[in-house]
């Protein structure tokens, strides 16, 4: 099942798509990479789709054209073929899109939805036109402007979203319109993660375990997925008394397609696996395995924090932090392996410092100097 997702961000495309399948038959030890271990053992005892794969559910077709496919995996593929047969005919703009959706035999994909989201350059402006219109949920928000969200996990995700909360840390990097819009749905996405992490909130209910994001990069004015990305989710503690904040890393994600494949790293508690996750529709025995790392991989160039702080009397704060690497290098928050095949992290005291100022301002006022 699934969760296919379109926000617009000031005038600013993002599609999410999740990574997990589920099938009526269940999976013995199928592991997910929030969790590490088994989770067929949790699930509900009434559930009737159980997890069992991870695939790539949103996919770039050209520099101007991005394809979002909730559904049945055999009517997903139909639909592939079909758009791609007609695009090879056709000039893509606007039009022939809208002719594209008009003249489909919906019949055959009764059971599915899907999403295409376009640039038109001439007008410089995105268009989105869904298909299997009573599927898809469209709210406005305050944040995200608008979203439109399809699938079994639509629900849930629209309900996050209204839950979300501006409580960003600004940091250095995070200036561009690509950067802010990728900064908010990431922290979304970020919140999401921890709470599967934690509960398989998410995988209970068929969808999750991992998001895709394609954006429009305004430098190459092309769609393209978010690669070399990482979440991190801290947890920590903060003495009122001691003025004192302690934070560790619980659970981190990398990112990075390699020749179509999205290859995940993930590091959750001391433990580590790996993901190799293919689109829909490729044979994994056409794979170049030679082409995928040999070995773990993290990445700096972006990272989206959230920090899960235990304060006084109970109360949990959390903030959350969009770091984008400087042309400098300089970046508040670093992650590597080292020589030694060990994780190593780094945290700037500038941010440790912005953190606890944002605690000491909005829960301690009274005991600020």
């Amino acid at each position: 099942m699934t969760l296919i997702a379109n926000t617009l961000n000031d005038g600013f495309p993002i599609l999410i798509g999740d990574l997990l399948v589920s099938s009526p038959t269940r999976k013995d030890d199928f592991k997910i990479p929030t969790f590490l271990e088994g989770v067929e053992k949790y699930m509900p005892k009434d559930m009737v789709n159980f997890p069992v794969k991870l695939n790539q559910k949103i996919k770039v077709i050209n520099s101007n054209l991005a394809l979002g496919s909730a559904g049945l995996l055999t009517e997903i593929e139909t639909f592939h073929n079909e758009l791609n047969t007609y695009l090879d005919k056709v000039e893509v703009d606007t039009e022939s899109l809208n002719k594209f959706k008009d003249e489909l035999d919906l019949t055959k994909y009764s059971k599915s939805a899907f999403l295409l989201l376009f640039y038109d350059s001439q007008s410089e402006s995105f268009i989105s036109i869904t298909i299997s219109d009573g599927y898809w949920k469209t709210e406005p928000h305050e944040y995200f402007n608008t979203i439109n969200a399809v699938g079994t996990g639509a629900t849930g995700f629209i309900e996050e979203c209204n839950r979300y909360k501006n409580e960003n840390i600004e940091c250095s990097g995070n200036t561009n319109i690509t950067n802010k819009a990728l900064s908010v749905n990431t922290i979304l996405l970020s919140g999401l993660l921890s709470k599967e992490s934690f509960s398989l909130e998410t995988i209970k209910k068929n969808w999750g375990a991992g998001f895709e994001i394609i954006y429009f990069d305004s430098d190459t004015q092309s769609f393209t997925k978010l690669t070399e990305f990482s979440y991190i989710i801290w947890r920590g503690k903060y003495s009122s008394q001691k003025k004192k904040l302690e934070l560790e890393p619980y659970l981190i994600l990398s990112y990075k397609y390699f020749n179509g494949v999205l290859a995940i790293s993930s590091f959750l508690n001391g433990e580590v696996d790996g993901y190799g996750v293919l689109p829909i529709g490729m044979n994994k025995d056409t794979v170049d395995h030679s082409s995928l790392p040999k070995k773990f991989e993290v990445y700096n160039q972006k990272i989206c924090n959230t920090f899960v702080i235990e304060l006084d009397e109970g109360k949990v704060f959390y903030p959350s932090a969009f770091i984008s690497q400087r042309e400098d290098g300089h970046t508040e928050i670093g992650i590597k392996i080292n020589d030694s095949g060990q994780l190593e992290i780094m945290l700037n005291k500038e941010l440790e410092n912005k953190l606890k100022s944002r605690i000491e301002e909005q829960f301690y006022p009274e005991k600020e100097n």
